[in-house]
């Protein structure tokens, strides 16, 4: 048998499910039988292998992954109805882009409204209106999810425009920026646009000449990065009508903000229609927003008026010949969204009330069933009827994609119903004989489940996945994922959320700061609090190490709450962590909170070296409000205790803290004699960073002295040391030091250009 052909069935095999019957013997579709009688001797591993690969030959037992991605939706079921009911918002919009390409002048328009109220399909229908008016209109659109990275909208907004495609590498990615911006910018502008474009959609033209000189200006950076998309729009309206839409504006950032409203302020005589689509919470979140110079048009989307709802419920029935007027009148009275009367015809549809037939072209009212049904009064009380009529197996996919998340991946699913089918006491799993001869049998239930699902409009799919190599979906509403989630039983909940933790984890990029922060969720909602603190301090130490100091905080927080009483030493180190964040942005008394907890759990487990710390970094807290004398008593404390627990780390630390102490109440020989002293307990092989900071307050408390050559080799070496070990905030504090020291001593040149850089690198 050749190698390579037996790999990939192996491969293969371990995509295949495994269903076990309760005795943890195999059961197989077709037989109830299985295998040898019991007794019969294990065979050996060769053997088992031989028996495995034998087996594997017999047939194609196991898909190749390409079925999942099939999904055959009927067309019989599709509820794609004509356009009704906002007939007067749709003109409003037509009307400002008739008048926007007809005097060449902005037109500006948010419509807002409330989920299920038919913002995207009014948005969609006028931008087929728009194309119909004007055959060239440029259409540029792009959606913003809950949790968006920045620009995440407009990104994809010129992924649509330029045919960017997820398989495409950063080099065909660049050239089509570059290509694109060819079509419409001067010769001379499109390098500089192009490689704006593509900085700001993450795909940066290496050593580019436009973006390295201004890397270390984010400000002026971001100010570029918007002239040139207001450049190449207004470049775009001089060839053709352009429609820039970004949809769900609400769940943007500010920055997705703030670029809207400078593309509005700088194209007012363009034939240019900015237009987005928010919830009132828009206004609510950027209370600001709109109040540029530049006021967008507000087109509010509110309930239908019992006319509006029974004209779309009869669009969406038209191949009813009759529509009982019981169910009319409870449209009429109850249904006030688009969404909601689309619920209550698939509920109809999916209980057996309006029966197809002829293949689905043909519809007809059971009228048993149509009289009798109990009509649900609210939206939610819809979508749980629609549940209740569900297939058991879709009933149980789609609880397991809610456990997942509002966004899940079709082998999570997989592997969690996987891991709740299989009953097997082997903690290695079932052997890969009993997998083999299990079939697909689950996985293409799986499948085909999903394939029904999206035909029923509880789930999409997502183009670019956030995974490589996964399928990724989403439920296609918010309402719909917490309604299903809200009613998966809660022991068994747990279970799905521990399973989809261990999946996350095993992912390629499972061990990185942002899987780890889902990672340690999916572990809190299954009961593993212990774990999930291990994963939120990892990814807290990531946040922090990217000076991302308010969202490590927030994960900090969260593992103190897993964590509870059970560990104190966790808790100490915990506690710490967050003092030092509070410090590092100011927060002086949350700091000084933290750091009395941390000297509290020390107190209770006896740990003179935790409480010497925690007095130390009180000390350094009292240091920097500016109360002196108390830093001096709380880090002379602090010193004590690291003597008597021999922590010669610790003595040094304190001496070094102690002599910046002194230095600030004047007694500069004090702090000199101290300082010196810490660096000589530290020596040569101490570490680095720490002998850094004693050089650079050394070279401070010279600098004081009169000893500016001293004080300069100190700055200077301190520097050095700080850019081997890659410490770039320790970096700013010596350049800074240099600064000073170059002005004090009248090279203001010299000054000028260290702040510069200081300034540059801080920022």
């Amino acid at each position: 048998m050749d190698t390579s052909t037996f790999s990939g069935r192996v491969e293969k095999l371990l995509m295949t499910p495994i269903t076990m019957s309760p005795s943890g013997s195999e059961r197989t579709p077709s037989d109830d039988s299985w295998g040898d009688a019991a007794g019969t001797p294990e065979p050996s591993a060769s053997a088992t292998m031989r028996q495995n690969q034998a087996t594997l030959d017999a047939g194609e037992l196991f898909g190749d992954g390409e079925e999942e991605r099939t999904v055959v939706v009927s067309a019989a079921y599709e509820l794609r109805p004509r356009f009704t009911g906002r007939n007067g918002a749709l003109a409003t919009l037509q009307d400002k882009f008739v008048k926007s390409c007809e005097l060449r002048q902005l037109a500006y328009c948010v419509v807002l409204g409330d989920s299920g109220m038919g913002k995207t399909r009014l948005v969609s229908e006028f931008c087929n209106a728009a194309r119909a008016a004007q055959p060239t209109t440029v259409l540029i659109a792009g959606s913003a999810d809950e949790g968006s990275t920045p620009y995440a909208a407009v990104i994809s907004a010129l992924n649509d425009r330029f045919g960017i495609l997820p398989i495409d590498n950063n080099e065909e990615i660049r050239d089509k920026i570059l290509a694109g911006v060819a079509e419409v910018v001067q010769p001379a502008r499109v390098p500089e646009v192009a490689h704006l474009l593509a900085h700001l959609m993450r795909v940066p033209f290496a050593d580019s000449p436009i973006i390295t000189p201004l890397i270390e200006s984010p400000q002026r950076l971001e100010s570029r990065t918007f002239m040139a998309l207001r450049r190449f729009l207004s470049a775009e309206s001089e060839r053709h009508p352009v429609v820039f839409m970004i949809e769900n504006l609400d769940l943007c950032g500010v920055e997705t903000i703030n670029l809207m409203q400078y593309l509005a302020a700088g194209a007012q005589n363009q034939r240019l229609m900015l237009l987005s689509t928010a919830t009132p919470s828009l206004f609510e979140r950027y209370p600001l927003f709109g109040q540029g110079d530049v006021t967008p048009h507000r087109l509010e989307l509110g309930p239908l008026t019992p006319g509006e709802a029974e004209e779309l419920f009869r669009e969406l029935c038209r191949p009813l010949d009759h529509v009982p007027e019981r169910i009319v009148a409870h449209v009429r009275t109850l249904i006030d969204s688009p969404r909601s009367v689309h619920e209550l015809v698939r509920l109809l549809l999916e209980s057996g009330c309006i029966i197809r037939t002829g293949g689905g072209r043909s519809w007809r009212i059971d009228g048993v069933k149509a009289a009798t049904m109990p009509l649900p009064r609210s939206y939610e009380e819809l979508l749980a009827s629609r549940l209740a009529a569900m297939d058991d197996t879709e009933r149980r996919t789609l609880q397991i994609a809610s456990v997942v998340g509002e966004t899940c991946w079709f082998d999570a699913i997989v592997s969690v119903d996987r891991s709740a089918q299989t009953d097997t006491t082997d903690p290695d799993g079932p052997t890969l004989a009993q997998i083999a001869a299990s079939g697909d049998h689950s996985r293409l239930a799986t499948t085909a489940a999903i394939a029904k699902l999206i035909e029923h409009e509880w789930l999409v799919e997502i183009r670019d996945s956030a995974l490589p190599g996964e399928r990724e979906l989403k439920f296609a509403y918010p309402t719909l994922w917490s309604l299903v989630y809200r009613g998966v039983e809660p022991q068994r909940k747990r279970g799905y959320h521990a399973t989809v933790a261990e999946w996350l984890e095993l992912h390629p990029d499972g061990r990185g700061p942002a899987s780890q922060e889902e990672v340690a969720r999916h572990l809190e909602l299954a009961g593993e609090p212990r774990e999930a603190a291990l994963r939120y301090r990892r990814a807290a130490e990531a946040a922090r190490a990217q000076f991302a100091n308010e969202r490590a905080i927030r994960l900090f927080d969260r593992a103190l709450a897993c964590i509870g009483n059970s560990d104190i030493a966790a808790r100490i180190h915990l506690w710490h962590d967050l003092g030092s964040i509070y410090e590092l942005i100011g927060d002086f008394e949350a700091a000084l909170g933290a750091f009395e907890r941390m000297l509290r759990l020390s107190w209770v487990v006896a740990s003179k070296t935790k409480a010497a710390v925690a007095f130390n970094k009180m000390g350094r807290v009292w240091r920097r409000k500016g109360d002196l004398k108390l830093a001096v008593e709380y880090l002379e404390r602090g010193l004590e205790l690291f003597r008597a627990a021999g922590d010669g780390r610790g003595i040094a630390s304190s001496l070094d803290d102690l002599g910046r102490a002194m230095h600030m109440l004047g007694r500069y020989d004090e702090a000199y004699q101290k300082i010196t002293e810490g660096l000589a307990r530290r020596g040569k092989g101490g570490d680095k960073r720490s002998i850094a900071a004693s050089l650079s307050n050394l070279g401070t408390v010279q600098q004081e002295r009169g000893q500016f050559e001293a004080a300069f080799n100190c700055h200077r070496e301190a520097l050095e040391m700080r850019r081997a070990a890659g410490d770039r905030w320790g970096q700013v504090a010596s350049q800074n030091n240099l600064a000073a020291l170059a002005f004090e001593t009248d090279d203001y040149a010299l000054a000028r250009s260290g702040w510069q850089s200081a300034l540059s690198e801080a920022e």
